[in-house]
């Protein structure tokens, strides 16, 4: 389960060295986020500046996002919902105004100073429409000093305008020493929580996660799928409540193909699991997730040793059957779970006269890069791809190097033979060049064929005895002016992009702080955006908005 939490309060700027803030610590929302990461959640925290700094209050399993203003957190909340979360918590404490920020320093010599403030936009407001009915959305509302009943209705109009699940609300009068009382409110009701802030925390969670589950599963753990202690079951993945929860598989890699048996132990953590099974979780070829437990291949048994949370393996049953449910192929068809960490994002199936693949992603999943990690997976597998009749993925799959090879009887569809079975495709080197101090990017409208008019990187044809890395910077220098001599690359990425002609790419990221502004050339218009801003460009080229969202995210760690 994917869950996202915001936290602490947004610093507006007045003039270049003051800001308007409040006094949220945001203390509170990294106790919801440790206990959604304890509980087995893939968690992503943004978090204001001072927090993110605070490494003593954070789990170091949360991935944290830092923001500063009422803009950088609308940044890096929709870059965190792009791919819709299970959970989100929106626990920040986000100013209502901010003031028309003014240029340079405000001179002290007045007796009285005026700040205009203009309405900061709701960002509670744009979440369910962002992430769809799927999400569990919880709000906060903090008020001072008014009744129970004057707390609860205050809570109750926010779920009402902002189409919440939940409202936690409390009295700022009754907050302090060693407690954090507090109501949770629902559009039929309110509890009453209290006890100290990480206890009220975990209660917040939990009811937020029962949300998740019908209430047959929330009262379901493994204990009842069999085994002669109730802990432990070995079965063919034949057995469809076994292949269900292939879903807890913690492959980042997203596994294509289902192991040909599975066990399974439904401790809370590899130690507490029987003797063997801990044993083997500490070895190095134990693959770990947040949140506790393991998984760990053996390739000549053809089994997976699984361990994990009661709690996670219920949500990922739910899940992977409500994408079965949603499969728009017939219900005989064998399907497969591809997965993202704990979480099934869609599935495989095999056409049984071809034996080729195809891939579906359920839709909110889609737009964050998986489906082309997935046809590079299946390009390394020499696998061929096959698109069944009046699915409309044969352009998509184009654009990645596929290439058409066998139309099938019947509207059954079109077949594809993977990049990796070219001999014509043409190698290419490109540039992601990075000035960390101001977070931007160089980026350029395309001006040739085949990709002109969409934003890429620049970058061009591998040619004669140098690296690839040596064409990325001879193109840089070439399509822009800029020269980067005796570079190191922090990253290196693979991209196969175009169908005739094809292209191999290689992109560098390339770190060059305090560098001049691009000249203009005829093959690319090239300019430095913020990265923050990236999302708003349109067309991309292919691959280089996954490019740019993990840099995102590697630079978010960095600033720890």
């Amino acid at each position: 389960m994917h869950a996202v939490v915001t936290a602490g309060g947004t610093r507006e700027p007045i003039d270049d060295v003051r800001v308007v803030t409040n006094l949220s610590t945001g203390r509170f929302g990294a106790a919801c986020a440790r206990a959604l990461v304890e509980r087995g959640c893939d968690v992503t925290l943004l978090a204001n500046t001072d927090l993110a700094r605070h490494h003593d209050w954070l789990d170091p399993r949360i991935r944290v996002v830092p923001f500063g203003s009422f803009r950088e957190l609308d940044a890096a909340l929709r870059q965190a919902t792009e791919d819709p979360p299970d959970l989100l918590l929106m626990a920040a404490a986000v100013s209502d105004y901010a003031p028309v920020p003014a240029t340079g320093k405000i001179r002290s010599d007045d007796a009285t100073l005026s700040i205009e403030m203009v309405r900061n936009d709701k960002l509670i407001a744009t979440l369910r429409a962002r992430c769809g009915p799927h999400t569990t959305l919880v709000g906060f509302k903090l008020l001072s000093g008014v009744s129970p009943a004057e707390l609860h209705d205050n809570a109750r109009r926010q779920i009402a305008a902002n189409q919440l699940d939940l409202c936690f609300a409390n009295d700022l009068a009754e907050l302090g020493g060693d407690t954090h009382p507090a109501w949770l409110v629902s559009a039929d009701g309110q509890e009453r929580l209290t006890g100290s802030r990480q206890a009220v925390a975990d209660a917040l969670v939990e009811r937020a996660l029962r949300t998740q589950l019908p209430a047959a599963d929330a009262a379901q753990g493994l204990h009842d799928m069999g085994g002669p202690d109730g802990r432990l079951h070995r079965a063919s993945t034949a057995d469809p409540e076994v292949a269900a929860l292939l879903a807890a598989l913690p492959d980042v890699d997203m596994l294509l193909e289902i192991p040909e048996g599975l066990a399974l132990t439904t401790a809370e953590s590899p130690l507490q699991a029987p003797a063997a099974l801990a044993a083997l979780a500490r070895t190095a070829a134990a693959r770990r997730w947040h949140g506790g437990g393991f998984a760990l291949r053996d390739p000549e048994a053809g089994t997976v040793w699984v361990g994990l949370t009661e709690a996670g393996a219920a949500v990922a049953r739910h899940r992977w059957e409500r994408l079965r449910r949603a499969a728009p192929l017939p219900s005989d068809t064998e399907l497969r779970a591809v997965f993202d960490g704990p979480r099934p994002i869609g599935w495989t199936a095999t056409d049984p006269h071809t034996d080729a693949t195809t891939l579906w992603l359920d839709p909110s999943s889609r737009g964050a890069g998986r489906g082309d990690d997935l046809a590079l997976q299946l390009s390394r597998a020499g696998r061929r791809a096959w698109v069944p009749g009046g699915w409309d993925a044969v352009p998509w799959l184009q654009e990645r190097g596929f290439q058409p090879v066998q139309t099938l009887p019947d509207e059954g569809g079109t077949v594809l033979a993977p990049p990796s079975a070219r001999t014509d495709l043409r190698r290419a080197a490109s540039v992601c060049l990075l000035d960390p101090v101001h977070r931007r990017v160089l980026l350029g409208r395309r001006l040739t064929p085949p990709w002109n008019g969409h934003w890429a990187f620049p970058g061009g044809s591998h040619e004669g005895d140098e690296t690839l890395l040596q064409t990325a910077l001879r193109e840089l220098e070439e399509e822009t002016g800029i020269a980067v001599p005796r570079a190191e690359a922090l990253a290196e990425r693979l991209l196969v992009v175009g169908d005739t002609p094809g292209y191999e790419v290689h992109n560098f990221v390339v770190s060059c702080p305090h560098v001049p502004p691009p000249r203009a050339s005829a093959e690319l218009d090239a300019r430095w955006v913020d990265l923050h801003q990236t999302h708003t460009l349109r067309p991309m080229a292919a691959g280089t908005r996954r490019i740019l969202r993990r840099l995102m995210t590697s630079l978010a760690q960095l600033a720890l």
